[in-house]
């Protein structure tokens, strides 16, 4: 036979059970097949054309047909496959890799894919049968990197990777991913975290600013009464030394009923006693108060009363005095739900709670004052709230202020 030469031959078994052949077909003419040198060949039977097709190093090389005849249509073998030996007995003398065969036409386009992976280096077989990772985009893939890595932008089930499909992928920059790309539902179109707009004057009932007036800059509940200013921790600071107070009044703003409670200021005192906000009758009240005490362990005690004339009361003190003639930030937090106090001193929680438990109503017909006969110190940024203020809160008031915060 000439020398570089390949012949393909296909056959049936006859109802008699007879083995033939139909014939063979020149597939490659003398000197394709090169002494020495890897070559990748690729032969294919379209029963349904009746077609031998036959394709060298990736590109096709020959067409042979064969006849649509029921005695020339090929049949299940019995014949065993032998990888280096053909019908004739002869052997094969060479090398030979990566062998596959497929039970379906593959495509021109997938041969050549193919005889491109195995010059990449690719495995022949894993380039070949579908598969997430083999560089190439087959079947149902979106698409293949030639990995099976995430966060590339395309996954291991080689998905392609985008914001709104779920996963949040930290290699392309999403801060997070809810499965679509709306926005206002606290992920954004861009799979950022969404931001709510800060509300700093919900739950609000009053703000005094303190800056030379003593009007409430958000509710109604506007304060008489002789009063000095100095500077403050923010512009002017009400300067209540040698016992001034302020009487803001008893509107049903500031009846907490049940509800829940907060108090912030500024205040700045070398005092070690008196009231610097209250809102109680005598005794255990009901009310409100926020108080320097001496002796009780700190130097400052917030007190929510529900006036049962008994120990139904909760009151917390400071873990850390505040009367060393600097500026602190102090916040009083009455929850319900979880039916205690939380005393917070320039932004941290030193709760220290005396007496905690259920507690009733803490509406009082008194008035709020700010200030007191006993204290003697600067107040300033004063707050009331119908909330129990989060650490979140407190942190944002502590370092920006509600004079910042616009409606």
């Amino acid at each position: 036979w000439p020398a570089g030469r390949l012949s393909t031959y296909h056959g049936m078994i006859n109802p008699a059970g007879v083995k033939s052949y139909f014939g063979w077909s020149t597939s490659l003419p003398p000197g394709t097949i090169k002494n020495n040198e890897w070559q990748h060949i690729v032969i294919t039977r379209d029963t349904i054309e009746r077609k031998i097709r036959t394709y060298y190093n990736g590109e096709p090389s020959s067409v042979a047909g064969y006849p649509d005849i029921p005695e020339k249509s090929p049949s299940v073998s019995d014949l065993p496959v032998k990888i280096g030996q053909g019908y004739t007995g002869k052997v094969y003398k060479g090398l030979i890799d990566e062998v596959a065969i497929y039970n379906k036409v593959i495509s021109q386009e997938e041969i050549k894919q193919h005889y491109e992976g195995i010059l990449a280096g690719k495995s022949y077989c894993i380039a070949s049968v579908p598969g997430c990772g083999d560089g190439f985009v087959e079947g149902m893939e979106e698409c293949d990197d030639a990995n099976a890595e995430n966060e590339d932008g395309c996954n291991d089930m080689c998905k392609v990777e985008d914001c709104g499909d779920g996963i949040i992928q930290i290699g392309l920059g999403e801060e997070c991913d809810d499965g679509n790309t709306e926005k206002g539902d606290g992920c954004n179109d861009v799979c950022k975290i969404e931001i709510p707009d800060y509300n700093c004057h919900d739950g609000l009932i009053s703000y005094w600013d303190a800056d030379e007036n003593t009007e409430d800059q958000f509710g109604v509940n506007h304060c008489t009464g002789e009063v000095s200013f100095s500077d403050g921790h923010n512009k002017k600071a009400f300067d209540l030394q040698g016992g001034r107070t302020l009487d803001c009044g008893n509107d049903i703003s500031l009846d907490f009923g049940e509800g829940d409670a907060s108090i912030s200021l500024w205040v700045k005192t070398t005092d070690v006693n008196g009231n610097i906000l209250s809102k109680t009758s005598a005794g255990y009240g009901p009310g409100i108060k926020y108080s320097l005490a001496n002796g009780w362990g700190g130097t400052s005690i917030a007190w929510f009363m529900d006036g049962t004339e008994t120990s139904s009361n909760q009151y917390s003190y400071a873990s850390e005095d505040i009367n060393n003639g600097e500026w602190h930030f102090v916040v009083a937090v009455l929850n319900k739900e979880e039916n205690k106090i939380r005393h917070y001193v320039d932004g941290h929680d030193v709760s220290t709670p005396v007496r905690d438990g259920p507690l009733g109503s803490i509406s009082s017909q008194a008035k709020l004052l700010i200030g007191s006969s006993l204290f003697s110190g600067e107040v300033d940024e004063i707050t009331l709230w119908n909330k129990a203020l989060t650490q979140e809160n407190i942190d944002e008031l502590y370092l920006n202020g509600l004079q910042n915060c616009e409606s």
